[in-house]
């Protein structure tokens, strides 16, 4: 099976952005983030985030670090620690903070069209919210979800 692109909802993108998030990727992605860093963190790390971002701020000095380490509880947390989760949380977190999204295109050397393409949905993402749906349903707290169109 040829894995050099993957589908999306909307057009493909290349391997690197189906990969699991390295360090260095989390790196090279937290240089790129810069005002209001903070908004990514409930489409990132969903409940809770008030607390974690103040411990984060409070730990690590300086907004490249801070964005650096809300990504990587994010990765520690998450289910698909791919880059295509990730660019598609960014993306639902909306346009009230700064991304430069063509120098993260050029920092993991792929096109602009392949991170776009994630805006719609990744690889796994039904799987995973098939799960998300089934635990809530075994929990007894099935909540009604929307999706946000940027």
């Amino acid at each position: 099976m040829d894995i050099s692109f993957l589908p999306c909802k909307k057009g493909s993108y290349h391997k690197i952005i189906s990969k699991p998030a390295s360090d260095k990727d989390l790196n090279n992605i937290s240089q790129c983030i810069g005002t209001n860093w903070e908004m990514m963190a409930p489409f990132l790390l969903g409940t809770n985030t008030t607390v974690t971002v103040e411990q984060i701020k409070e730990d690590h000095k300086g907004s490249h670090k801070c964005v650096y380490y809300l990504l990587y509880n994010w990765r520690a947390q998450t289910n698909d620690p791919s880059l295509a989760h990730l660019f598609h949380s960014m993306y639902q977190a909306g346009m009230s903070m700064t991304i430069d999204w063509n120098a993260i295109a050029d920092k993991l050397k792929v096109t602009i069209k392949d991170i776009q393409a994630c805006k719609a949905g990744y690889p796994g993402q039904e799987q995973e919210q098939e799960q998300e749906t089934g635990q809530q349903q075994a929990s007894g707290d099935v909540a009604c979800r929307g999706s946000m169109e940027i």
